[in-house]
C-alpha cells in the first residue's frame, strides 16, 4: 500500500519544507530513519490506507507507538500537563 501512495504523493524537496508535527527541517531531521532514505516518512493511515503527509521518522514512530489512537494521544498530552505543571506546552 504504501508503495502505491509512493507513486501518487512524491516526498517534498523544497528546501524550507518543515514537519508538520515537531516543525523541524530536512537538515534536522536527517539520518533518523534508515540511511538509504531521506528525512521524510510517508504517513497514512493504517486502518484506511489515505495518505496523511510527509512527516520525519521520529513523529511517524511516535504516531505508531501511540497507534495512531486520540484517545491515547490525548491522555499523553493531559498526563505531561499534570506532570509537568512548571513547563510551558505551546
Amino acid at each position: 500500500m504504501r508503495e502505491q501512495l509512493k507513486k501518487i504523493h512524491v516526498p517534498p524537496t523544497c528546501e524550507n519544507y518543515m514537519c508538520p508535527i515537531c516543525d523541524r527541517t530536512a537538515d534536522e531531521c536527517a539520518f533518523e530513519g534508515n540511511k538509504n532514505n531521506g528525512p521524510w516518512v510517508l504517513d497514512h493511515d493504517p486502518k484506511t490506507g489515505e495518505f496523511r503527509g510527509y512527516i520525519c521518522h521520529t513523529c511517524n514512530r511516535s504516531l505508531g507507538g501511540f497507534k495512531d489512537d486520540k484517545r491515547i494521544l490525548t491522555k499523553a498530552i493531559k498526563y505531561l500537563i499534570k506532570k509537568s505543571p512548571n513547563r510551558i506546552f505551546l
